[in-house]
This record gives structure tokens, sequence and C-alpha cells, in this order.
């Protein structure tokens, strides 16, 4: 418990290496080599000289000896004579043809990729084998040069220690091994432009700050538990409908809509009887909308069109809105730059909402709330979400995994979900499959009617009379949480432990076997549940699930997948029998559509970090038509009433507390 109660060396290292990484985000050694053999030649002359000197220096040395076997038969003067301005001449041409020489004698003019064996190299040491072994071979590293001493004593994660073995020993405790080569090349750089050796340093007060606020922080919240709690069975004696749900699930009535409607039960002889359900688009029902778009691209606009305008598009009116929806999808200028890679994050949500927020900046209209401006605004916002989406993954993946960084205009003749899969693939390729998938995929994502959290968030702050920009980042705040908009990712990381226990995927006793350990809390999580089974709203079955599965089946076959298929579909046949069997059922359980969505995105090669941020794509529609719609039909804030359990207390002077 004591480690809890203060800011450990672990928590402020993790602490600077955020830090680092926003300042710095495009980290490197800044030795100027192209090959191995040349970066130990470059670090033996950086003792003693500044990078750019050295970097001078080599050109030369490398125009004359190009290679390994030439630098180790040329004579040391002659080298001697080319390195001299590196300080410390006649050692340093001494170790390098030594160490060319052991190269060309013992490793066939390669250089070694293990530590030990680089340390027996002439004039190379753990600096230099770090830096090998990081920057050539990609492998952990720590690079103790001055820079890295200096800064890790300031900072507070080595105490007093300036022996670089030493240092490297301890840094090795603190710092993950993923992250220690390049958080050495980040102290580089901080120590170079803000950190120098003669700066005072402001280190020690950063972080008494952050160790006070660390103590203060955790002996505080206990009196939040103690004063924030409240009986459960006081929601029951006043009535209070928790969750803004009755007893049996059934949401309390809060407002009025004619965008969506969705039909779980049916009356009979005035009974309310689970029935299959239904999904309606402004009476449309969705699975008439994807039947009609058989064969046909642009199935995400016509349901947009609809959503927005209540009726369905002649084709003119579809070619006219898809061209908008197309121009649209237009960032400002360097927008992508300066706002979505200047501060990437594995939270693509999150790079979506600063996203959102800033375009408010770039609109001198930003507050006005005349529908047409409203409008433009959430057309805007559907052109530009797949933009800020896919581009923060890819700065998210650039700089945080390593992964190459390419930036695709959207084409203004492809459809939305066309535009997606192009800006997300290096060859910007995909089937027509592919792309109708994921068209459909959006549709059924696109609206669920007024109730569902991030919707219900958008009516809330629309209704304050707060700007589109505003209203749209707090739904999407609202989507991003765990019990709302990242359902299929927990479906795929549940599929993933199903996979690394069931080996056979047409073993149904198995799988029953499994399933019923998981309802049990006795695997995966330990939470009792089985992840995209059962929905909120619907009872015997979820539309978008019935419509969604025979496209997922295309899919999977087109992708040799099938296996996959078997134990999906197996999954589905066996879980609502177990789930049944194991609760206290009122209204019968089905698979939902995120049992289906996460594996859909799969197979499209859609990252995992995108899936909840795709489900934004789509859902900004209908966050849109009932952001319009609360705006056309009501001049009331919206404002539920609480229960107050606050008993009156008396006014003790401070001095007498």
């Amino acid at each position: 418990m004591e480690s809890q109660k203060r800011y450990t060396k672990k928590q402020r290292t993790l602490d600077i290496i955020e830090r680092l990484k926003k300042e710095y985000p495009d980290t490197v050694c800044t030795l100027d080599t192209s090959h191995a053999w040349q970066l130990l030649v470059s670090v033996r002359l950086a003792a003693q000289c500044t990078d750019a000197r050295v970097n001078v220096v080599v050109q030369d040395l490398f125009a004359k000896y190009p290679g390994v076997k030439e630098l180790a038969a040329a004579d040391v003067s002659d080298i001697e004579a080319i390195v001299r301005p590196c300080g410390l001449g006649k050692s340093k041409a001494r170790d390098i043809s030594a160490c060319m020489n052991m190269l060309v004698d013992s490793y066939d003019c390669q250089v070694p990729d293990s530590l030990d064996e680089l340390l027996k190299l002439p004039g190379v040491g753990r600096k230099s084998a770090n830096l090998i072994m990081g920057d050539i071979y990609g492998k952990p590293a720590i690079v103790t040069d001055t820079h890295c001493i200096r800064l890790v004593n300031r900072m507070g994660l080595v105490d007093g220690i300036k022996d670089p073995k030493k240092v490297e020993m301890e840094l090795w405790k603190l710092v993950p091994p993923d992250e220690s080569n390049d958080f050495c090349h980040r102290l580089v750089d901080h120590g170079r432009s803000v950190c120098t050796a003669r700066t005072k340093p402001h280190c020690d007060a950063y972080m008494e700050y952050m160790e006070n606020l660390t103590e203060y922080v955790e002996k505080q919240a206990s009196l939040c538990q103690q004063h924030d709690v409240i009986d459960k069975e006081l929601y029951a004696r006043y009535g209070v409908k928790r969750g803004l749900r009755d007893e049996n699930g059934q949401g309390v009535l809060t407002g009025l809509t004619n965008i969506s409607q969705i039909i779980a039960f049916k009356d009979v002889d005035g009974q309310k009887v689970p029935c299959d359900g239904q999904l309606l688009y402004r009476g449309y029902d969705v699975q008439d909308l994807v039947k009609g778009g058989k064969g046909k691209r642009h199935i995400f606009e016509e349901a947009a069109y609809l959503l927005l305008f209540g009726e369905l598009p002649t084709e003119a009116q579809l070619s006219e809105f898809s061209s908008v929806i197309a121009e649209s999808m237009n960032l400002p200028t360097n927008f992508t730059r300066d706002v979505i890679m200047k501060a990437p994050s594995v939270d693509i949500m999150n790079s979506m909402t600063r996203s959102v927020l800033t375009l408010a900046s770039y609109d001198n209209q930003a507050t006005n709330l005349d529908i047409d401006n409203v409008l433009r605004q959430c057309i805007g916002l559907i052109g530009t979400f797949p933009m800020m989406a896919v581009y923060g993954y890819h700065a998210y993946n650039h700089y945080e995994n390593d992964g190459s960084m390419y930036i695709h205009r959207p084409d203004k003749d492809a459809s939305v979900a066309e535009n997606i899969l192009r800006m997300l693939r290096p060859d910007m390729k995909y089937t027509e499959l592919e792309a109708r998938v994921l068209d459909i995929a959006l549709l059924l994502h696109m609206e669920h009617g007024g109730g569902n959290n991030s919707t219900f968030t958008t009516r809330v702050v629309t209704s304050s009379g707060s700007d589109t920009y505003s209203a749209i980042a707090a739904a999407l705040s609202s989507l991003k949480g765990r019990k709302h908009g990242g359902a299929n990712l927990q479906v795929m990381n549940m599929m993933d432990d199903i996979k690394e226990h069931i080996k056979d995927y047409h073993d149904e006793e198995a799988i029953e076997a499994y399933l019923d350990k998981l309802l049990n809390k006795q695997a995966y999580d330990h939470k009792g549940l089985i992840y995209g089974m059962g929905h909120a709203v619907y009872s015997l079955s979820d539309p978008r699930e019935k419509v969604f599965k025979s496209f997922v089946e295309q899919l999977a076959a087109a992708k040799g997948r099938d296996e996959d298929m078997t134990l999906y579909n197996n999954i589905e046949k066996i879980a609502p029998k177990l789930i049944a069997k194991e609760r206290k059922i009122y209204k019968g359980v089905s698979p939902n559509v995120d049992f289906y969505s996460g594996f859909v995105y799969e197979m499209l090669g859609i990252p995992r970090e995108l899936y909840t941020p795709l489900f934004a794509v789509a859902r900004i529609v209908g966050w849109s038509a009932h952001r319009i719609e609360e705006l056309v039909t009501t001049d009331k804030i919206i404002r539920p009433a609480y229960k107050s359990l606050v008993k009156y207390r008396e006014y003790v002077d401070r001095d007498a507390r």
C-alpha cells in the first residue's frame, strides 16, 4: 500500500516518457549514417565531439572508404588525417581501424546483432553497442550518453549516479523495453534544446508538485467514497428510475422523435409480447433499405439523406447530396498537420473530439443556431469524420508504433465507405464486396433512437443552446465509453480468448463448456458475460444483426475465413440457450449487431483502434438529425429532476472545526 501512496519512480518515468513523446514526436539519432558499420564509426568519433561536426567529417571519410573492407585496409595515419577535427584523432583512428579489421576477420564484414558480440569490438563501449542494438536492429536499448545521465539525475529517476553502466542498469528497472531507445533519443533532444548543462532545471519543483498531488488526491479520495455513497434501497423507495430505465429495462419516456423507431415488443390482447426486432428510419425498415440498395453504391449516403431530410431521395437528389458530402471531405489548410498529427493519441476518439472542437475556431458562424447554418455544420462533420478518424489512426500508428506514414486524400467520386478504405490502405485499393459490406455496416450503425446515451447527450447539450461542435464533441465523449460504443471491441477480445482455448471450431460440446465458464465468471474477464449476446432494447432478435449476417458470410467466404464463421455460428446457436438457462430472462436473448461487426472490420483490415471511431463515423448522421429536430421542435432545456437526500447542517466557524 505504501507504494500507492506516493509518486513512484516508475510512475514518474512513464509520465516523463509521455511528455517527451508529445514534445519530440519525430525523434531520431542525429548521426547521419546509412549502414551499421558507419554508425559504429560515427558514434566513436562523437566522443567529446558534437554530432554536427561528426556528420561533416564522415562525409570525406565514407567517400574515400565506402565499405568495411576499404576502411579496414586504410592506413591508420590516413584515417587520422581525416578525423582529426573530431578530437582525439590518434586514438579514434586506431580504434576505427581495429574495429573494421575485426569485422572483416571475424564477422564477414557484418556488424553483430548481440550486445555481447558488439562489446568485443575495439573502441565499442556500452553506449555505442546499445545505439547499434536500438537504431540498427530495433531491439530494446538504453544509451547512456552525457545528456541521458544529466537529465535522468535531474529528473530524479536515478539518485546521483554518474557511471554510465550503473545509470543504464537503473533505467532498465523503470523504462518499458519498447520505449527504451526512443526515450534516450528524446532525452538527447530535450538536453540540447531545453535542459542544457548550463540551464537551471525545474524538474525538482515539478516532481515535488506531482508527489504532493498524488499523495493529496489519494488521501482525499476516501472522502468522496464516504460522502458520495447512496443506499440502493433508496432508489426503490423514492421510485427513481436508475439510468432512466424501469425494473424491466424499459426506458423512461423523455422525448418524442420522428427520426427512427425501435420495435422489440408487440401488443397481443393488451399484453406486451417479445417479437422479432425492427428498426425504422423515418418509417422505413432498415432491412428494406439494404435490400433496395442491392448492387448499388452510396447506401450510407441514401440513408443519411433520409434521416436528415425525412424523405427517400430521388436519383438526382442522391447524386447531389453525395457530391455535397464528397466536397465536404475537406479539412482546413494544415489542419491535419497542426491538429491531428501534432498530438497523436492511441485513443482516436479523444483525437476526434479535439479535432471537432478545434474546427469551431475555423467557423465564423460557430454559434449561429439558424437551421441552415446548423445543417451546414452537420454536413461538414459528416464529411470530415472519416478523415479525422483515419488520419488520427495514421498519426498514432506512425508516432507510437513506428508504422509508415501516408495521408491519402479522399476521392470526390468515391462513396464514404470507399473513401474510408482508400484512405486507410497503403495501396488505396479495395474490392466491390469490401466497400459494399462497409457501406451496409455504416448504414446499420448510423441511428438507434433518441434514448441511446450518445444521442440523448446530443439532445441534452442542444437543448441548452450550445453550438454544434460542442454538442457533437459531447456525443463523441459519450460514445467512447466502454458501456456504449466499445461493444464490438469487447466481442473481439473475447473471441481471441475463446480461440486460445477452443481448437476445433466444430466441437459444439467444447464450445458450450467454455461458454458456460464465461457465464460463471471462470474464464476471460470473469464478468459473467458473453459479449455480443442480448441487447438493452431488442427482445427476440436484433434486426441489424439479421440483415448483416448474410454479408458477413459472403465476406468470410471471400477472405477464406470459413472456419472462423463456423465458430461464430456455433456460438450464436449455443450462447442464447445457455444464457436462458443460467439467467432470469424476461425478453429473450439473441446476438446483436456488435457480435459480427468487429469480425467484419477485422476481415477488412481495419485496426481495432478504429472500431469505435467507425461507429462515430456512422452515428454522426443520427446525432445531426436529432440535433436539428431538437432545435426545430423544442425550446426547453432538458432538466430532469433528482431527489435530494441532503439534510440541513449548522455552519461551524472555521476556527471551531
